[in-house]
């Protein structure tokens, strides 16, 4: 077996600052056999890389269908001229075949595609530590260092400067064609004529919940959205009444209060406590889809997608979906979370319209 350097890139163009010529450069250990690079300055030691010709959304209309991805060792040879660029480089030496090993230093073509799979099969370690350092040079630095980012790059490493380099997916979202139809406007002209009539209270409601929702959708990064999606959903959970204390709950709350029918001091304290009490959010959540004949897939659901949010909020778990797989009697069911948060509150404008 040989051993072999790979990693992942994150290139981003700072934004209104400068460096002296050279630039910074440093590497720094991450225990053994593992590491980050790490340059600030006017030359990224990997060359330059990014798509260009338009932002995170691909618009299907547009003349130019292929992406232009540019790669130069130097930015003066491309338009970037002028600036300042941070080059993150997190690397690791692994074991392959002696034979790969062989095929690779040789430049043999493809060869790199198995240390690029590798890559990818440990992305969440590589890219952990990518997103932590940016934010440390935010925090330390200042954010508009990170701010842009113009590129993610596979890299594996051969002896001295060379290298193979691949570009990875990048955050973009691309539409489909859409055709809107006669009723598909009515239908909008109808529910809009009516908007003055809802009351106050759920106006309010509604039109926070969708406000919330379409900066969500408007978003591209994954932990973003999913994190976003979370607002209106709970904003709009209130446009239903709250469930009633759990029997059980309230079983237990009880009992207390028998043992300690004697001690006026806690009877308060205990009050107080309740008066402070609130259902969760996956009670609060159960308790609307319940009312609707789709509670069981919504509910398993909602419980797959809290549950990765409070791995995210709790400890830091990035590792999260928009979609979610739930399994019945009738097969396999992939539940999104945009569309599910789409379809309360599209219950909640229906409702308050009078319509369900």
């Amino acid at each position: 077996m040989a051993i072999e350097r790979i990693g992942l890139r994150r290139l981003f163009k700072a934004i209104g600052t400068s460096t002296k010529a050279e630039g910074y450069s440093g590497q720094f250990s991450l225990g053994s056999g593992k590491g980050i690079d790490i340059y600030i300055g006017p030359i990224p030691p990997l060359g330059l890389s990014f798509i260009e010709g338009f932002g995170p959304i691909w618009d299907p209309d547009e003349e130019h269908l292929m992406i232009k991805y540019t790669r130069a060792a130097d930015p003066s040879k491309t338009d970037w001229v002028d600036g300042t660029y941070v080059d993150l480089l997190v690397w690791k030496d692994v074991e392959v075949a002696d034979e790969i090993s062989i095929q690779f230093r040789n430049e043999v073509k493809g060869a790199e595609q198995p240390l690029f799979e590798m890559v990818e099969n440990d992305r969440h370690f590589f890219q952990e530590i990518l997103e932590g350092t940016a934010g440390i040079i935010a925090i330390l630095l200042h954010e508009q260092f990170v701010l842009k980012e113009l590129a993610t790059e596979t890299v594996a490493l051969r002896r001295g400067s060379n290298f193979a380099i691949q570009l990875t997916s990048l955050p973009m979202r691309i539409p489909q064609k859409i055709h809107l139809k006669d009723q598909g406007f009515e239908l909008l002209r109808s529910l809009l004529n009516r908007i003055s009539t809802i009351s106050s209270k759920h106006y309010k409601i509604l039109m926070n919940a969708f406000r919330w929702y379409h900066r969500a959708i408007c978003l591209t990064e994954t932990v973003d959205q999913f994190v976003s999606l979370f607002i209106p959903l709970e904003t709009i959970l209130s446009f239903w009444p709250s469930p009633d204390i759990d029997p059980k709950f309230k079983l237990i709350v009880n009992r207390i209060r028998n043992v300690i029918k004697n001690d006026v001091e806690a009877q308060e304290t205990l009050n107080h406590l309740m008066e402070r009490y609130t259902p969760s959010l996956f009670e609060r959540f159960s308790y609307v889809a319940s009312r609707y004949e789709f509670a069981d897939i919504d509910i398993k659901a909602f419980n797959e997608f809290k549950k990765m949010r409070n791995r995210l909020f709790h400890k830091g778990n990035t590792n999260v979906n928009l979609s979610v797989d739930i399994f019945t009697e009738h097969g396999k069911e992939t539940v999104f979370l945009d569309k599910l948060v789409a379809k309360y509150l599209r219950l909640a404008l229906i409702e308050s319209l009078g319509e369900s």
